[in-house]
């Protein structure tokens, strides 16, 4: 009796084992492979930007006397001359590969003037004294750099221009010179570092050469020609549109 009873127990289990599985969750299919994470798009110098400067101004205003027949004296005045500068930046880089290629001006306003004096001897004696000052400097130059990632690398140059006040007097009266614009070149280099995508700082320098201009001394005294240059030693914060 027990033995049939197990025996049609085990029957019903298998009859039923079949409608069960039917019941039971199918499993799964696999999951697609996830799509590969995109990498972020490599850092690019190319585009505007604008900024500002600030930094330290070298200059040498030396002008040189030369004097009339029978007249002595100093042989000019002058000298280096340094003071604060600071102004405004606005340019263009193109990136190719490791290649940076762009345009950049700026406007710097400096603050460096230099005086003399000495004796000058025509028939009897006298003082000439001479002043030189620049109040602005402005440049526009073409920048080859090479890149590496977010540091940069590069050479730079171009054209300068700049106000330049000289004058002389002799015996205190009798004033030769002016206030000019004058043209000339600058060549330097630097090195930029970007801190964000859109902010960047840098660090150049620059020697500059401003065109020679003559001026006649008072009283026919004779002429003395100023002959501009300096350097300039400046960090900058830029911000690319």
């Amino acid at each position: 009796m027990r033995k049939s009873f197990l025996l049609a127990s085990v029957a019903a289990v298998m009859a039923a084992a079949p409608a069960f599985a039917a019941d039971l969750p199918r499993r799964s299919e696999p999951l697609a492979p996830m799509a590969p994470i995109a990498a972020p798009p490599a850092f690019s110098w190319t585009g505007f930007y604008v900024g500002a400067n600030a930094g330290w101004h070298w200059a040498d205003t030396n002008s040189n006397y030369s004097y009339a027949t029978g007249v002595t004296g100093p042989g000019g005045f002058g000298g280096e001359e340094d003071g604060f500068t600071a102004g405004a930046t606005v340019g263009y880089n193109m990136q190719y590969n490791q290649f940076v290629v762009g345009l950049e001006g700026d406007w710097n306003w400096v603050d460096v003037s230099r005086g003399g004096r000495g004796t000058i001897v025509s028939g009897g004696a006298g003082v000439i004294s001479g002043n030189s000052s620049m109040d602005w400097l402005a440049t526009g130059r073409a920048r080859i750099g090479l890149a590496y990632d977010r540091f940069m690398i590069y050479g730079t140059g171009g054209l300068a221009v700049a106000e330049v006040d000289v004058n002389s007097t002799i015996n205190g009266f009798g004033t030769g010179g002016g206030s000019d614009t004058r043209w000339g070149w600058t060549v330097g280099g630097g090195v930029e570092y970007s801190l964000m995508n859109n902010w960047s700082t840098k660090v150049e320098y620059l020697y500059y050469k401003l065109e020679d201009k003559s001026y006649s001394l008072p009283a026919g005294f004779g002429s003395f020609k100023s002959e501009p240059e300096g350097s300039i030693l400046r960090a900058g914060l830029n911000y690319r549109f």
